[in-house]
């Protein structure tokens, strides 16, 4: 068939009470001129067994049988059967191995049937079939095919015993797998079908993953084309891209990249969680992210990023050769390069991470609440007119307009320092008191209090009722306690004023540091911190005399 794809895998499974399960059974141990006879009786893609069979691809319809049935049709010849550990079984292997199908039918095991079906002028191509004499290289494809059941078993979990034979056709040969498990690992399940209500009931679930399937049949490929090496060199490529970018983030902000970056991060979103090329599209940074990457890779990495599209070029020929592509879709390189899990998506997600450690978050909760997108345009030279030249600007030409709140902030922090440092000697003054004053002693008090009674005693024509000791006991504990009282709330006073400045000399430090940070990106987004600081002080200076002037 003209244009098919070199290569396709089907999988369908018969239940254990089916036709086509016996009559898979019986024929193991027959001759090959039998088999091929009596083909269409075992086969799951026959007309005979079509009420039988079921597609094992999960969640898939069943329209796709007439086709598989027209690749295969009637073969003129069959090979021997082989299996995993052997390329052409013995009578005594054939009869082993129709026992252990046999207790994998009475154990209910689905029976499934894997084809690997080919365009045969694809196999004259790549030299696996002789135009002239029909041969067959059956040693590949026997190699091919055990590296797919086995990745189909490592991908599924299934646990059994396979046998395959070649079956030759004018235009297809194709490779017939049939796989059961004496020990069912599969679920077990209520299956309802509603066009072939035969085959609802209780059984193990006979349906697979679309994507074990599709990785079992890349690896049949890969090992017919053999492309491991191939594979490899180029995942070793891009690691050392990858690696080269995370070693060297600093680069970001260089003079040759602070535009695009500016321009990048005037688009980020405030949320950070949001800082991953898979919501670049949606948050509308993309492009910007695209560029940055691009700018980077073919000015700092262009050898190896020319090596990585020859490595990748080849395989995405033979893929696209192999597996056909009538709708269109992106092929392996494109994928590679640009899809999910490819470099730039790879890359951009190495950028974000590197800006969410160096850009403070009062940049980007800024810009998404004051810079419009044709503002950041501007801001960070992307406005300009396809073909024209950009004048020289100065030093603060393209440096986010957050320059001037970092100004305002700074002058707050620096006044709250100032006063703290005039404040601060009478509060060190202060606490100092609190630290040496003697505490009361009450006993010292009474004392004192009794002598000063029994000096007034003595004096000449003083009369004293006789509870006065008493009332002046009284009066001093009285007095104690209210000096104890008043003591104790000043200490505490004390305490909760020197927390308030401790708490407000830690908050100023983080103001201080936060203010460095912001400070530190702008300078690297325009290449010159020191034009920055150069311009704030100037700018300083200027209200400085406006106010003197006033």
């Amino acid at each position: 068939m003209a244009g098919m794809p070199g290569v396709i895998e089907t999988v369908r499974f018969i239940r254990p009470g089916a036709k086509g399960f016996q009559g898979f059974i019986d024929y193991m141990d027959r001759d090959e001129a039998v088999r091929n006879e009596h083909f269409n009786e075992y086969s799951a893609y026959s007309p005979v067994n079509y009420d039988d069979s079921l597609t094992a691809v999960e969640r898939n319809q069943d329209s796709e049988f007439k086709k598989f049935n027209d690749y295969m049709g009637n073969p003129y010849k069959t090979d021997a059967l082989f299996s995993a550990y052997s390329d052409q079984l013995s009578l005594e292997d054939r009869q082993k191995m129709k026992s252990y199908f046999t207790q994998a039918q009475d154990a209910k095991s689905p029976l499934w049937q894997i084809v690997y079906s080919f365009d045969n002028n694809w196999l004259v191509d790549h030299e696996m079939l002789n135009p002239k004499t029909n041969e067959l290289d059956t040693k590949k494809i026997y190699a091919a095919t055990r590296e797919s059941i086995n990745k189909l078993e490592e991908k599924s979990g299934l646990k059994g015993q396979w046998t395959g034979a070649v079956h030759y056709n004018t235009d297809n040969i194709h490779v017939h797998v049939g796989y059961v498990e004496r020990n069912p690992t599969r679920e077990w399940i209520h299956y309802q079908d509603k066009q072939k209500r035969a085959l609802s009931g209780w059984q193990f679930k006979g349906s697979l993953k679309k994507n074990d399937i599709k990785a079992s049949k890349a690896k049949f490929v890969n090992q017919l084309l053999e492309l491991e090496p191939q594979l490899t060199k180029s995942q070793n490529l891009m690691k050392e891209i990858l690696h080269d970018a995370g070693k060297n983030g600093s680069e970001f902000f260089n003079q040759q990249y602070k535009d695009v970056t500016a321009a990048l991060i005037e688009k980020l979103p405030a949320n950070r969680s949001k800082w991953a090329y898979g919501h670049a599209e949606k948050n509308g940074f993309k492009n910007e992210l695209d560029k940055l990457s691009n700018l980077y890779l073919n000015t700092q990495q262009p050898k190896q990023l020319e090596q990585l599209k020859n490595s990748l070029r080849p395989i995405s020929q033979e893929y696209e050769r192999a597996y056909g592509n009538p709708n269109n879709k992106p092929t392996y390189e494109q994928n590679k390069l640009y899809g999910k899990d490819g470099l730039y998506y790879k890359f951009g997600n190495s950028i974000l991470k590197i800006l969410k450690e160096e850009v403070p978050e009062q940049v980007t909760q800024y810009n998404a609440k004051n810079i419009s997108p044709a503002e950041a345009e501007r801001l960070t030279g992307q406005s300009q007119s396809p073909g024209t030249q950009a004048k020289p600007n100065d030093p603060l030409k393209n440096v986010p307009v957050i320059i001037n709140e970092i100004d305002l902030a700074a002058q707050a922090v620096e006044q709250e320092l100032k006063n703290f440092q005039t404040a601060r000697p009478k509060f060190e003054k202060t606490i100092q008191q609190v630290i040496e004053r003697p505490a009361f002693n009450n006993e010292t008090q009474n004392n004192q209090l009794n002598s000063k009674t029994n000096v007034d005693h003595e004096r000449p024509g003083h009369r004293l009722p006789p509870n006065l000791n008493q009332q002046l006991n009284q009066a001093s504990d009285q007095e104690v306690t209210a000096e104890k009282k008043n003591h104790s709330n000043q200490v505490q006073r004390q305490r909760a004023a020197l927390v308030d400045r401790r708490a407000m000399i830690s908050k100023q430090g983080s103001q201080n540091n936060t203010m460095y940070s912001m400070r530190r990106i702008v300078g690297m987004l325009t290449g010159n911190l020191g034009a920055v600081q150069a311009e704030i002080t100037s700018q300083q200076r200027k209200r400085s005399m406006e106010k003197a002037q006033n």
